[in-house]
């Protein structure tokens, strides 16, 4: 397989022929607007990544003054994975920190509270 196109078809081949899932990272995403963008924009090289996904993301992630990933204080680096376009879904973001060290991501979203557990729900005498 010396050729993109043939990689991208053979993954989707092997994709639907056991029923699973498949998770495609590329480091050569073509520049996008950042405004709108569609699947057909996600991969430089191959048409086919744009046919072939169902739900797209790229990689959004701010930069310093020196054009360096901006991170965290405790080191990790945010990034919100920009939902470039979804098949079958509503398309929405991902907000993630990256742990270079451990090479994972966690979920960075707001948490919402509880609404049944108000403020002071779990002190003696507080709200049941």
């Amino acid at each position: 397989m010396n050729d993109l196109d043939t990689l991208v078809e053979e993954l989707r081949r092997m994709t639907e022929r056991h029923a699973v899932a498949t998770i495609l990272i590329s480091s050569m995403a073509k520049p996008t607007s950042g405004t709108g963008g569609h699947l057909g924009q996600l991969g430089r090289g191959t048409v086919d990544i744009g046919h072939a996904v169902e739900i797209g993301y790229e990689a959004v992630i701010k930069r310093d003054a020196e054009g360096n990933p901006a991170k965290d204080p405790d080191g990790t680096l945010p990034v919100r994975w920009r939902c470039a376009g979804a098949r079958s879904i509503a398309a929405e973001d991902l907000v993630l920190r990256f742990f270079g060290a451990h090479m994972t991501f966690e979920d960075a979203s707001p948490v919402e509270e509880f609404r049944e557990f108000g403020a002071g729900a779990f002190q003696a005498g507080g709200a049941a």
